[in-house]
């Protein structure tokens, strides 16, 4: 299956990125891009396979690290990355 980015999925990766980088450093950050193609690749393999989210129509949370996590949905045949969150802070701020 294909995966489409929006544009808040874009923006809140980044702000995830930029933090890793400025508290753990590159090796860290180079880790969780891995972390992340691999979760979206078996996403792309199994789109089923994490947890439906209560009161979210078709919305799904895939956990990255303790402390990350992002949400998608699949919408004619595309994975439709929504957001992305430090799990600490309170989700869709």
């Amino acid at each position: 299956m294909d995966i489409l980015w929006t544009p808040t999925a874009k923006e809140t990766y980044m702000y995830v990125l930029d933090y890793l980088e400025q508290v753990w450093g590159d090796k860290y950050v180079s880790n969780f891009i891995v972390n992340t193609e691999r979760t979206l690749k078996l996403i792309s393999k199994y789109p089923a396979i994490y947890e439906l989210i209560p009161n979210l129509a078709d919305v799904r949370k895939a956990v990255l690290h303790k402390n990350c996590s992002f949400l998608y949905r699949v919408k004619n045949e595309t994975i439709e990355l929504l957001v992305f969150w430090d799990t600490r802070q309170e989700p869709f701020q």
